[in-house]
C-alpha cells in the first residue's frame, strides 16, 4: 500500500445476541423446540427432561443454542449460568439461586472441571427446579472425558446439532438480511 492510500474500515457492528429467534433451525427442529420450552417448564417445576446433551461439529450452532437457553431463562425470571473451559473452577459449583446451567465444549474441560460438572449434574438431578444443558463436539460414547461424566452425559436427552446445508446457509443469509430468495438481491 502506498503512503497516499488509506485502508477503509468496514463498520460491521456487534453481532446480535444469540437467541432462539435468530437461530436458523433447519434440521434441528426437535432439539430447538425442547430447549425453547425448557425454562418455562423448569419455572413451573414441570420439566421431566432436565438433563440435555448437545453434540455436533464446530459451527453447527451448539454455543448459540446454549446462549439462547440462557436468554430464554432470563426472560422467564430464572437465573442461568453459561460455563466454558475458560471459566473459573468456582463457577462450576452448584448455587441454589441458579436454576439453569449450560456447559460448552465439555471435551476441553480439565479434570478438575470435569469432576465439577459431574457434581453439578448430580446436584441438578436432586433439585427439581434446575436443569443442565451440556454441549460437546462428539456423541457421549465417543467423548474423551472421565468415564463417570461420559455415562452421565448419555443419561438425559441427547441431540446431534446438524450443521446447515449450503442451501440452508443461503436461506439463513437471506433471512438475516430481511430478504427472500426471490427479492433479486443475489
Amino acid at each position: 500500500m502506498s503512503p497516499r492510500q488509506k485502508q477503509l474500515s468496514l463498520e460491521l457492528g456487534s453481532p446480535p445476541p444469540s437467541t432462539f429467534e435468530n437461530f436458523f433451525v433447519a434440521a434441528n427442529r426437535e432439539s430447538v423446540q425442547r430447549l425453547r420450552e425448557l425454562a418455562g417448564l423448569v419455572a413451573r417445576e414441570q420439566a421431566t427432561d432436565r438433563l440435555i446433551y448437545l453434540w455436533g461439529e464446530v459451527g453447527s450452532g451448539r454455543t448459540h443454542l446454549l446462549h439462547a437457553v440462557c436468554d430464554a431463562s432470563l426472560h422467564t425470571g430464572l437465573n442461568c449460568r453459561y460455563l466454558s473451559p475458560h471459566h473459573a473452577l468456582s463457577d462450576f459449583m452448584f448455587d441454589p439461586s441458579c436454576q439453569i446451567y449450560t456447559v460448552d465444549d465439555v471435551e476441553l474441560l480439565d479434570e478438575a472441571r470435569q469432576i465439577a460438572v459431574f457434581s453439578l449434574y448430580n446436584e441438578v438431578r436432586a433439585h427439581v427446579r434446575c436443569a443442565l444443558v451440556v454441549a460437546g463436539g462428539l456423541a457421549p460414547r465417543a467423548m474423551p472425558v472421565r468415564e463417570d461424566l461420559r455415562t452421565r452425559l448419555g443419561w438425559g436427552l441427547v441431540y446431534q446439532v446438524e450443521s446447515l446445508s449450503d442451501e440452508d446457509k443461503m436461506a439463513a443469509l437471506w433471512d438475516s438480511l430481511g430478504l427472500g430468495p426471490n427479492d433479486g438481491a443475489f
